[in-house]
């Protein structure tokens, strides 16, 4: 028999989510394997810093001014001015990497820290118990990932448009989260977006594909033995393409399991 939990994490959070539901830590606490996205702990920081430098920034004389088209480059220049983002620095960024310093920055600016995040919190957990930790992705992977979308230009539209949209949804998407209510978080997190031809490209770059490599893996833990807590990004699990509906179309259903964690049983 084997049993899967999969909890929905907030990245960057502040420590007003905690004490988590006691369903979440009991079924962490039952648990023999708790598999991340990426696990934190086990991050090489040099091998990181080396491959952000190669991939994420231009070299030598080129810069953001040179692969943006006018509208898109003011639109970002007046984004960061608006928000007191180093100007300079962010022309030797390529848009990947420029998206993931807005993101983190906007959220950082609102409270949410990724010290507080869910994936560090259950993976210091698992280490002082001796648990097993695995991994669904590589953070090489993920920042691989990012260095790849496709249209610059229409990549960092889309990244604004988000950020713009984050000091007002981000409440209701932790209240949402706190719920277990899984259709606000679909309609909150991706409804803006998935009938935007422009941006649906991102939302399948970003989370569908990987949620069919995560359905994919999740799938293979069910039919082995043993108990897993698997933890991925709450845009990843509900709506159409997230991971409830991959798994349930493989017959694999799923139950809600309190408010927010849900289990995967064969």
């Amino acid at each position: 028999m084997a049993t899967v939990y999969l909890l929905g994490s907030i990245h960057f959070a502040n420590d007003t989510i905690y004490p988590l539901h006691p369903e979440i830590e009991a079924a962490f606490n039952s648990s023999e394997t708790l598999v991340l996205e990426v696990n934190p702990l086990n991050i090489d920081n040099a091998a990181l810093r080396s491959l952000i430098q190669k991939r994420g920034y231009y070299s030598g004389n080129d810069s953001l001014i040179h692969h943006l088209d006018s509208t898109t480059l003011g639109l970002v220049e007046r984004y960061t001015r608006s928000n007191g983002i180093n100007q300079t620095e962010i022309y030797k960024m390529k848009p990947g990497m420029l998206a993931i310093k807005l993101t983190s920055q906007k959220l950082i600016s609102l409270g949410y820290l990724p010290q507080h995040g869910m994936d560090l919190y259950f993976a210091q957990k698992a280490r002082k118990r001796n648990m097993k930790i695995e991994e669904l992705e590589t953070i090489r992977a993920q920042m691989l990932h990012m260095f790849s979308m496709p249209d610059e230009n229409n990549f960092l539209r889309y990244t604004i448009a988000e950020l713009e949209n984050t000091s007002e949804i981000i409440k209701p998407t932790i209240e949402a989260w706190q719920a277990g209510n899984a259709s606000g978080l679909y309609d909150l997190l991706i409804g803006p977006y998935i009938n935007n031809k422009k941006y649906y490209p991102y939302l399948r770059k970003i989370y569908f594909n990987r949620n069919l490599k995560m359905a994919i893996k999740i799938k293979k833990m069910l039919k082995k033995n043993g108990t897993w807590f698997v933890i991925v990004g709450a845009a990843h699990i509900p709506g159409p393409n997230g991971i409830l509906d991959l798994l349930e179309r493989k017959g694999l259903p799923a139950q809600q399991v309190g408010t927010t964690t849900v289990t995967q049983t064969n």
